[in-house]
């Protein structure tokens, strides 16, 4: 599946690079429904948390070599996607925004803040992390 595959093969492509410069961030993105399941979304979930176990170990096998591994499993965030799901169920868009204690979904470039934090150099004993970022949904 590409959910998880895509993460595999990324990493592939670019650890040899990394190797020979001594250094190099790799940052997954995985879901919070990867650490608590979302029922009738068992393959998403699955391969989510799948993610989140390839970013740990990944991470052990590149701690030495200047390289760190992270992930971050968002929750709902305000995207054409999720707003075209929620276009289907009446009511779900409540239901999601009443569930996050901040009581709103989260903007894409609120995950792109965390990137941009783990690509930098103030993450460098930063290794083998699964971060949800998500309003609190899983506290």
């Amino acid at each position: 599946d590409i959910l998880f595959i895509g993460t595999l093969l990324c990493s592939k492509a670019v650890i040899p690079q990394m190797l020979k410069q001594k250094k190099g961030r790799i940052i997954n993105i995985g879901s919070d429904s990867g650490k608590h399941g979302t029922a009738c979304h068992s393959v998403y979930c699955g391969c989510k948390a799948a993610v989140a176990g390839f970013t740990r170990a990944i991470a052990l096998e590149l701690a030495g070599e200047g390289i760190t591994v992270n992930c971050i499993s968002p929750g709902p965030v305000n995207t054409p996607a999720l707003a075209k799901a929620m276009t289907k169920f009446s009511g779900i868009q409540d239901k999601y925004v009443s569930a996050v204690p901040v009581g709103r979904l989260g903007e894409p470039e609120e995950i792109a803040a965390m990137v941009v934090f783990l690509a930098s150099e103030d993450a460098n004993w930063i290794t083998g992390q699964d971060y949800s970022v998500d309003g609190g949904l899983r506290m």
